[in-house]
């Protein structure tokens, strides 16, 4: 049968919930299980325990997992300005020890690697609930929605039988 099923929100506490989470489940029939799993790179440790989750709740279909993690809000990916004086200073230095005039720029500070927050903690046990517990979320609304599909299916097949 085929379903779908989405859920979305935030990590329960802490600096996880910082980010935003997103589970989304898609199946079309098959005749076996075929189980697909993709991740943001901070939750790609959670695939096994995906995978597990979705065999336990399908035995057929081919069935596509995604889980994302993206910051909560735009001002969440920016550092405050106590995080960036350090590289601030550290610019400036470079450029009189070269010879370089000017002062650095926001948009410098900001393209400078490891200044932006990009990607959760891979490690942090809230995050990785949260997002477990979308996965079964959506898992539990595309089996749903493909239990609907069958209930219709073999309504429609007792009518053809019957003439």
């Amino acid at each position: 049968m085929t379903g779908y099923g989405e859920a979305a929100g935030r990590a329960p506490r802490g600096r996880a919930g910082r980010w935003r989470l997103r589970a989304a489940v898609r199946s079309v029939n098959h005749r076996g299980l075929s189980l697909r799993v993709e991740a943001s790179p901070a939750l790609a440790s959670l695939v096994p325990d995906v995978e597990e989750e979705a065999r336990r709740r399908f035995a057929r279909g081919s069935v596509s997992v995604r889980i994302d993690a993206a910051p909560a809000s735009g001002a969440d990916a920016l550092p405050s300005a106590s995080a960036l004086r350090p590289f601030a200073r550290r610019l400036r230095a470079l450029r009189r020890d070269l010879g370089l005039g000017g002062e650095p720029t926001l948009e410098t500070l900001l393209s400078l690697p490891g200044v932006t927050v990009r990607e959760p903690d891979p490690d942090d046990a809230a995050l990785r609930a949260g997002a477990l517990a979308l996965v079964r979320r959506a898992l539990a609304a595309c089996a749903r929605q493909r239990a609907r599909e069958g209930k219709a299916t073999a309504r429609d097949l007792r009518a053809c039988l019957r003439g």
